[in-house]
């Protein structure tokens, strides 16, 4: 058995589910947390607990109810508070780990192949978890998982996870001439995910034939169905003779706010990208059919890269809200934002595109909306602050610091409750949260800490 759970009771003590509260309305995708559960405290405000995990790259956490679980990207082998450990069957597999609400696990498992299986993103829709990213291998083995499909190369997936941990594909599109991979996910009103990535030379998606790919990478983006895993709804591809890079996806009703990078003069969604220098970003909101409410591009001298890094929230005014790492002086209308200030780089787009607010943070914030409180983490100083956003200029409320004499570096905030949040952090060295501290030594691990706001 590939799965080496160390606590013995995972399957057997408690509820694998997020909570009592069944109703099928869940996250939507990085908008507005879940509304099935305003009304339910999940707990003390402050820190709540801390457990740190291994990390190969990327991670993702969603939760609910005061719970949370975590998708983390790892070789070889896993380890998590408390005494969990993992073992891999492929090159690039993927830990999935069930906390309850005081920090104890409930459930954990490897989404493996024999090759790749690399979960880059995950949404929660009540109590099912769908995660998003690549897959390869040259067989598929059923007691690794449904990740575990047999392929020519990298390809596009989307995995189904219920309450009692059952997974099934609901996406799987095939790559041709080269790698292709999913990078981001959202979840729809009709219980459909829309999903970017990247792909190499071909890809096709259902019925849609992406076109050839000029420059790896080049961009696409597609919704699924209720219905057939090899199928979608619609799909759009975009290639050109620079890099385009996917990013963040987030959802409001039936639109969703996606985000990527360029690296020159391009075009996507039928508008023309502007380009100042290095990577520059766009930010597009399109409707339920895959056409273009707007687009945006900004850029600087420096770097605006949001490939593999930045938040995107989906607002119901019609907007999209932005963050992501600046590197340059940035001028967006008629606002000019230097990087002395800070390289993090917060802006409100409004339905028509225009920028509505705009402002510095020390680095990259990581955010997530808790009802209407904006909440985000940003390293400062080498600590994790962890604050509460004022949209009208007003300062910041600071809720909590993960600290020590080590690095902490905010990587994801994800709203699991009414009232509170989950935070990922990379860390090295001596870490404090609460009553909670540790030690990584020279090793650089990722923690999840849930806050009480």
């Amino acid at each position: 058995m590939h799965r080496l759970a160390v606590l013995a009771c995972l399957a057997a003590c408690g509820r694998f589910g997020f909570g009592d509260d069944t109703s099928s309305t869940g996250d939507d995708g990085g908008s507005r947390g879940d509304a099935a559960d305003a009304l339910v405290p999940t707990g003390p405000i402050g820190p709540r607990w801390i457990a740190k995990f291994t990390n190969d790259g990327s991670s993702t956490v969603v939760g609910r109810n005061g719970e949370v679980a975590i998708l983390s990207r790892f070789n070889a082998t896993f380890n998590a508070d408390p005494a969990i450990a993992l073992l891999a069957q492929g090159y690039i597999s993927t830990a999935f780990v069930r906390y309850d609400a005081t920090g104890a696990p409930l459930y954990s498992t490897v989404l493996d192949s024999d090759g790749f299986c690399d979960m880059r993103a995950a949404v929660l829709d009540g109590d099912v978890i769908y995660a998003t990213g690549l897959t390869q291998g040259t067989q598929a083995i059923p007691a690794y998982g449904a990740c575990s499909i047999a392929t020519n190369r990298q390809d596009p997936v989307a995995i189904r996870i219920d309450s009692q941990n059952n997974q099934s594909v609901v996406a799987h599109w095939t790559a041709g001439g080269g790698n292709a991979q999913a990078w981001y996910l959202a979840l729809m009103p009709d219980h459909t995910l829309t999903i970017s990535g990247i792909y190499s030379s071909g890809l096709m998606i259902g019925p849609y034939m992406m076109p050839t790919g000029v420059t790896d990478p080049s961009y696409w983006i597609a919704r699924t169905t209720t219905t057939t895993a090899t199928d979608a709804a619609w799909a759009r591809g975009f290639t050109a003779s620079v890099e385009i890079h996917s990013g963040p996806v987030a959802s409001d009703g039936d639109d969703v706010c996606v985000m990527g990078a360029h690296s020159g003069s391009t075009n996507v969604f039928g508008s023309a990208l502007s380009y100042v220098g290095n990577y520059d970003a766009w930010v597009a909101r399109v409707d339920g059919s895959g056409t273009a409410r707007f687009v945006r591009a900004f850029g600087s001298p420096g770097l605006e890269a949001s490939f593999e890094d930045g938040t995107l929230l989906a607002l119901p005014d019609g907007g999209c809200l932005a963050a992501l790492r600046s590197t340059g002086d940035i001028t967006l209308d008629t606002g000019t934002y230097p990087v002395s200030q800070g390289d993090g780089l917060l802006v409100r787009f409004a339905q028509d595109g225009t920028v509505t607010h705009a402002r510095r943070f020390s680095t990259e914030p990581a955010m997530t909306f808790v009802g209407t409180r904006l909440i985000a983490a940003y390293d400062q100083g080498g600590d994790a602050h962890i604050v509460e956003v004022d949209l009208q200029g007003g300062a910041d409320h600071e809720l909590a610091v993960i600290g020590g004499s080590g690095t902490q570096t905010p990587f994801e905030v994800a709203a699991i409750g009414p009232d509170a949040v989950a935070v990922t952090v990379t860390t090295n060295g001596a870490l404090s949260f609460g009553a909670t501290s540790f030690d990584t030594g020279a090793t650089t691990m990722r923690a999840v800490a849930v806050l009480g706001i």
